[in-house]
């Protein structure tokens, strides 16, 4: 999926969106989704399934292509908890591959998905709620914008045993790692 907008207009300025999902992939084999406008849709991009490589990249989540103009979705991202051995990558460190999710309620939310996952670069911003906000093991996020949501940068759960609140007071956000132990980063 390249070069859609997704639930706007064609100049990408004004709110058409789709009552659910602007994108959602389920049990897909290797899917790239790049350079996509995702914005004013009922909800967010869900990934969940048995899915094998999902590699998000270079899209405008929930705001204009100038960045400024709030056409939330739900949740920018979710990462649903039926994902199964599935390799993410949400962004990336090489120019143009970050995201820019802005104006949803959470940035990235990931419920107990299989698999090793990497969130990296991306601009998370002006989310009602959490920046990053996961309840799963096996993530990495790194060289990510942070700032300007409504709680914490970033959460990180291991499941009802322990959680660990992280909460981000700088715009860049530091190395963190989300081990398999209760309440370890």
């Amino acid at each position: 999926l390249q070069g859609n907008y997704i639930g706007t207009d064609a100049a990408g300025s004004a709110d058409l969106g789709n009552t659910a999902s602007g994108i959602y992939i389920a049990s897909a084999a290797a899917t790239t989704i790049d350079g996509n406008l995702i914005s004013g849709n009922g909800a967010q991009v869900i990934i969940e399934g048995t899915a094998e490589i999902i590699t998000f990249q270079g899209n405008i989540v929930g705001t204009d292509p100038s960045g400024t103009i709030d056409l939330s979705n739900g949740r920018g991202v979710e990462l649903d908890s039926d994902v199964t051995n599935c390799d993410i990558q949400i962004g990336g460190l090489l120019p143009g591959e970050g995201n820019l999710i802005a104006f949803n309620t959470s940035g990235i939310m990931g419920w107990w998905v299989g698999g090793d996952h990497r969130i990296y670069g991306n601009t998370i911003r002006d989310n009602s709620s959490g920046g990053i906000v996961l309840y799963m093991p096996n993530v990495e996020a790194y060289g990510n914008d942070i700032h300007d949501n409504g709680s914490q940068g970033i959460y990180l759960a291991t499941g009802a045993t322990g959680a660990v609140s992280v909460p981000i007071s700088a715009a860049r956000e530091r190395r963190e790692h989300v081990d398999d132990g209760p309440g370890t980063t």
